[in-house]
């Protein structure tokens, strides 16, 4: 146990260091103000801006760790097994599929991301469903399937996108210019 919170504080460090070393460039403290003719952002916005960028990087990794090895890998136990050709396609064609939704969540997840540090709101409705999404399927998998912690990686991409989803309706939206 102690060494999995020793794994999982290693595992926050990297991510917490970016983000001091990004609000010292950004001075955070300011946003909404202009300083040296830019406009500065709070530390709030910034680590939504990075819980998304985060969450958005686990999604796209996930997405071409499929693509290149899980789906390939079952496509090949499938004819190995002598599926019949019907079902291997319709099955193969969901699995494909999977890998396309998931680089589509990845891709509204990092744009979120983007905007954020450009300094334009983006909407929150997405970011929830996919948060929802990948909390709910890592949840029930982890619960119904096996409780592996491969399955908790799904809910903690979800728990992320969530959090930076979350924060926008805490008030950075008011730090904004032109935003009530």
């Amino acid at each position: 146990m102690l060494l999995a919170r020793r794994g999982l504080i290693q595992a926050l460090d990297a991510p917490i260091g970016v983000y001091y070393a990004l609000s010292a460039i950004v001075q955070p403290s300011t946003f909404g103000t202009e300083v040296k003719g830019k406009k500065i952002m709070t530390a709030r916005y910034l680590m939504r801006a990075m819980l998304l960028l985060i969450g958005g990087a686990m999604i796209l990794a996930s997405a071409l760790i499929h693509a290149t090895i899980n789906v390939p890998h079952l496509r090949e136990d499938m004819q190995e097994i002598g599926m019949r050709p019907t079902l291997f396609g319709a099955v193969s064609l969901v699995l494909y599929f999977s890998v396309i939704a998931m680089f589509a969540f990845a891709a509204l997840v990092l744009n979120s991301a983007l905007s954020l540090l450009r300094g334009r709101v983006p909407q929150s409705i997405p970011l929830w469903l996919i948060a929802g999404t990948y909390l709910i399927f890592g949840g029930v998998a982890f619960v119904k399937i096996a409780p592996s912690p491969h399955y908790l990686g799904y809910a903690l991409m979800g728990l992320l996108v969530a959090i930076g989803a979350a924060l926008s309706v805490s008030g950075v939206e008011k730090g904004i210019p032109g935003r009530a």
